[in-house]
Order: structure tokens, then sequence, then C-alpha cells
């Protein structure tokens, strides 16, 4: 990716020269279309100035705080960035995701369905329409919550995970960003575990902290957080299971035992919780029809953990 080489050269003057918008000035009507094309030269390599498109994206988020197009586009370039950077430079990525994330909270701040999406004529005559709330939804999921937990672990402490307590929900339109993040930080635990990271069991401990505390604070979303909670547990404990047949443990039966029955414990807790809260969401039918299934399977495999380590 050409971006990357432009990106690992000039990462220690990255952010180092960015200037600070001055918020007193109105959100310039080009705005969209400015953020719109930088995307498009950021993937496409025609943007060779990463210091230059972090100003753009810094300025904008100031100017356009109503604006939740602008704020999405500013998610997805920070995120673009970041992710150029994902093997070095932390503080320089930590700064570009933290920008990423706080963009993606604007956008939900300033977003209405009522508000129709801005049209733009693109250079060969033909006109578009930008949406950028699944892009970033995606980005979020990927890209943002993942790194984040990664910078977190790397020793770079993260305001989503920390300990203090959270009075209100971050996403206060709709809650739907509740939904996002849940999946996202769920599959993110999912897929350290899967590579067998020794840091994961911080990882998954964060990461579900973050969780219980939006399923306390985001009662719209509580039904499809509490299921997230529910299958990061089962699927931590299907991978140790595996983990167990791999031969890996041999040495701590008793500690693997251990935490299959919390894993397990916590599971069950989670899935009848679950069940007994109205769907409200077309999307959590399936999950409400698969409860039983879903608690058997954690049976199923917390007896057989027992039974290999006792």
């Amino acid at each position: 990716m050409r971006i990357r080489t432009l990106l690992a050269a000039l990462a220690a003057g990255l952010l180092g020269h960015a200037a600070f918008a001055d918020e007193a000035k109105p959100c310039p009507d080009s705005a969209v279309e400015q953020l719109y094309n930088l995307q498009v030269g950021l993937l496409n390599g025609t943007m060779t100035d990463p210091n230059a498109a972090y100003r753009v994206v810094r300025d904008a988020m100031a100017r356009c705080e109503g604006n939740s197009t602008v704020q999405g586009l500013s998610a997805s370039i920070a995120a673009i960035l970041a992710n150029a950077l994902s093997d070095q430079a932390p503080e320089v990525r930590q700064t570009l995701l933290e920008t990423a994330y706080a963009a993606a909270l604007a956008e939900d701040d300033a977003f209405s369905l009522s508000a129709p999406a801005p049209k733009l004529t693109l250079a060969d005559g033909s006109e578009t329409s930008v949406y950028t709330w699944g892009q970033t939804d995606n980005l979020l999921k990927t890209i943002i919550l993942p790194q984040l937990l990664e910078l977190e672990l790397m020793g770079r402490p993260q305001e989503i995970f920390s300990l203090a307590p959270v009075e209100t929900c971050p996403f206060p339109r709709d809650q739907a960003r509740a939904r996002t993040e849940a999946e996202g930080l769920t599959g993110a635990v999912i897929a350290n575990f899967s590579r067998g990271e020794k840091k994961d069991a911080t990882g998954f401990s964060r990461a579900m902290g973050r969780l219980e505390k939006l399923r306390e604070i985001c009662k719209q979303q509580e039904p499809v957080i509490t299921w997230q909670i529910a299958w990061a547990h089962e699927q931590r404990l299907n991978r140790l299971s595996e983990y167990l047949s791999y031969g890996y443990y041999a040495d701590v039966l008793w500690t693997v035992q251990q935490e299959a029955e919390s894993l397990a414990s916590t599971a069950r807790k989670h899935y009848n919780a679950f069940a007994t809260m109205p769907v409200t969401d077309s999307r959590d039918e399936a999950n409400n029809q698969n409860i039983h299934n879903r608690l058997m399977a954690v049976d199923i495999t917390a007896k057989s953990i027992a039974e290999r380590s006792s």
C-alpha cells in the first residue's frame, strides 16, 4: 500500500505540526467534497501528505460539529491513516485512532434519518450520494475498536477501557453504536484468542468490562450487548476446549477447569438474561430462537473440559 511507505517515512513528524481549527469559523460548503476527495486520494495514492490530511480532518471536525457526513468521513480518513501504521509508531497511531473514535461519536450525535445524504458531482460528471454511517460502523468493528484494545494492551491506556464509572450512554441518539461497539470488541477478543496470544486474557477482561458498562447504561441495546457478552464467553470456552485437545495446559489443568467453569457460568447467565428480554430489533430474533441450542452447547463443552482436566 503506497500510503504505508509514506506514513512510515513521516511517522516522526505526523501530527507534530497539526494546526487546530478556529471553531468560530463556519463549516465550509465544500467540506464534504474536500473530505470525500481526500479519502479517495489516500486510497488511490494521489494524496501523499498525511500531515496535511490530518490537519484537514481536525479542521473539519472542529468547524462542522453538527454535520454527520463530515464527521463520518473524518472518522474514515483517520482510521485509514491509523491502519497504515498498524505495526509502528504507537503514539501516532493512538492519536489517529482516538481522533477516529471521536469523529464516530460526533457522527452519531449529529446523525438524522430524515436528513438527505449530500450529493457530489464526480470528475466524470456523474453524481453520487455520500453515505458514511455504514462505513463508519465497519471501521469501528474492524480497525478502530480492535486497535484501541491493542494499544491498551501495549500499555497505552484508553479511556473506553477505564475502570472509572460511566453515567450515561456515550451514544445518546438511539444507542445504535453501542451494538456496533459490542460486536466490534467481541470480534476482536475472539480473533485474539484464536491466534493464541498470551495477552488475550487481559484483552478479554478489558473488553468485557467495557461491554458490561454499556449494558448497564445503554438500555436500548441491552439485549444485543447481553448476547454478545454471552457469545464471547462461549467462544472463549470453545477455544479453551480446543487448546486442551491440542495438549496445551497439561501442567495447569486445575486452573483450566476453574476458568472453564467461570466462562460457562457467565455465558449461561447472560444467555438466560437475554431470553427474558423483549426483542425490539429484528436482527436479534434469530438469537432469541437459538437460546436453547447455545445453552446446551455451553453445557456440553464445559462438561467435556471438566472430564479431561479432572
